[in-house]
């Protein structure tokens, strides 16, 4: 039994590992959505569901992929309403249940599958947030950068 769950996990490890690196070699920018996945996880109903997926793990490896390659994820705020809000005109429903997977804007009419819609909105929401380049991420590339133009002129110096 032991076998077949390191089987099953390395299957999964290795699925998740391409898709990140398909996602990340394709795209300059992702905007994801941030899941609360420890919350989702205690409902008993979707737990394994959940569990199974990895969407925890497909996040942080899409994270640190486009960290080494250069690429942006961007993370829209949790409790953002992605699936509740039109993407044609901006209104938000609020009383709008989780079982409900298709709903109508009473505002323009516009009739909406749940999870099509969120996926819009979340690249629209990513779209409208500005670049964020940590400070050292900066500090590094331009450091690597003048070590190489000091390292260069030395070469040139010392040839002549």
């Amino acid at each position: 039994m032991a076998k077949l769950n390191e089987k099953i996990t390395n299957q999964r490890n290795d699925f998740l590992h391409k898709l990140s690196y398909r996602l990340i070699n394709e795209n300059q920018v992702i905007c994801l959505e941030d899941l609360n996945v420890k919350g989702m996880v205690r409902n008993r109903y979707l737990a394994k569901a959940i569990s199974d997926s990895g969407w925890g793990e497909l996040c942080r490896q899409m994270q640190y992929k486009a960290d080494w390659y250069g690429r942006t994820v961007k993370q829209i705020p949790r409790f953002y309403p992605s699936s509740k809000e039109c993407s044609i005109c901006r209104f938000v429903m609020t009383d709008l249940k989780l079982s409900r997977r298709t709903w109508t804007c009473p505002n323009c009419g516009t009739v909406h599958d749940r999870d099509d819609n969120a996926s819009s909105i979340i690249l629209s929401v990513g779209q409208g947030m500005p670049e964020v380049t940590p400070v050292e991420k900066m500090a590094s590339v331009s450091s690597i950068l003048s070590m190489k133009q000091v390292n260069s002129k030395k070469q040139e110096t010392l040839a002549s």
